[in-house]
């Protein structure tokens, strides 16, 4: 009885290796390495492009769509855990979050003139945020949205700021699992590298999920 043809599984564990190297530069880029090293941080992004443009290079559209897109969640989900090195913008959303919870509207609120008025329980809550973020002086800019989940964060983690950060995160991971699902149904079965483009971009994967952006709500 004659054995069907099988393709050579060696493809497949090279786009393996890729994304476990793709993984120990990306980790260390979002957990360790400080904004203020240009150098290193130019050099890491360089090797993310690299493995990028690699690993579109060699998957194939049909055989390893589903590897592929497996990597690009798995990118950022182990990045819902950092705190961003590479932006101090949730500082404000901590603030905004605490003052939500305590019935107080963010809109109104100068961090810069608010700060000294808190009780010394809440003022320990957000010193740490105060002391850091970059807009002590300006009101919020952070739409209604924005700011529920912001609430949201500070009621389910009131004691915990990382905690707050991870869960502003999964809504990001979120947004970013349904905009890779809308491009897979855009894009049918015909252009899954086009798909790929976005679901693998490295500046993509750390500026929104490891540095805490909300565009991609």
């Amino acid at each position: 009885m004659p054995v069907s043809p099988r393709e050579p599984a060696g493809p497949q564990v090279a786009i393996v290796g890729l994304v476990a190297v793709f993984l120990m530069v990306e980790l260390p880029l979002v957990y360790v390495v400080p904004r203020t090293n240009s150098a290193l941080l130019i050099g890491l992004y360089s090797g993310l492009f690299l493995l990028y443009f690699a690993l579109i290079r060699l998957a194939h559209p049909r055989r390893d769509h589903w590897l592929i897109l497996g990597a690009a969640i798995v990118f950022r989900l182990v990045l819902v855990g950092a705190v961003p090195n590479l932006s101090d913008d949730f500082y404000r959303f901590i603030w905004d979050g605490y003052h939500s919870q305590w019935g107080l509207d963010p809109f109104t609120i100068l961090p810069a003139e608010s700060f000294g008025t808190l009780s010394p329980e809440r003022a320990s809550l957000v010193e740490h945020a105060f002391e850091n973020m970059n807009s002590q002086g300006y009101y919020t800019v952070y739409p209604p949205l924005l700011q529920c989940i912001f609430r949201l964060a500070a009621w389910v983690a009131p004691e915990s700021w990382r905690l707050q950060i991870a869960i502003m995160k999964l809504f990001i991971l979120a947004a970013e699992v349904g905009s890779i699902w809308l491009l897979c149904r855009l894009a049918k079965d015909r252009y899954h590298w086009a798909v790929w483009l976005y679901a693998l971009n490295p500046l993509v994967i750390v500026e929104l999920t490891g540095a805490l952006h909300f565009e991609a709500l």
